[in-house]
């Protein structure tokens, strides 16, 4: 397995597990409402680097009228999120989402960001171990 191929598992695995569309990479053009993208970073890092990576799972909801965060509904998704997705600091493979011969886990997540769209969003790192 390689970084893209994590990407499109981890697309596959939270669009079959949750409501909100998700995207690979991009959000499709003119795509309005909640969105979810997953994409990869362009590095790899420790001491295998041929087997570890991290993928970014991207969580966005519409602004409020205010152009404030609507934090309510981005917590509200990021629960789900991390229902899904184990939360895993030790990086133990048999406490991680399992996921077509690769381990997946949160390794955190940010604040809520502005993006160019009218959303904000939460960004999760998501380790993944080949």
């Amino acid at each position: 397995m390689n970084g893209a191929a994590a990407v499109t598992a981890m697309a596959k695995y939270l669009a079959g597990a949750q409501d909100v569309p998700v995207f690979k990479y991009e959000k499709a053009p003119k795509t309005t409402g909640e969105y979810i993208v997953v994409n990869s970073l362009p590095f790899s890092y420790g001491s295998h680097p041929n087997t570890k990576n991290i993928i970014n799972v991207n969580v966005h909801v519409p602004d409020l009228q205010t152009t404030q965060a609507n934090t309510a509904r981005l917590t509200e998704l990021a629960q789900v999120i991390e229902s899904l997705i184990p939360v895993n600091s030790s990086y133990e493979e048999d406490t991680m989402l399992s996921l077509n011969d690769a381990a997946f886990c949160i390794a955190n997540d940010s604040n809520m960001m502005a993006d160019t769209d009218g959303t904000h969003f939460i960004n999760f790192k998501i380790n993944v171990i080949f």
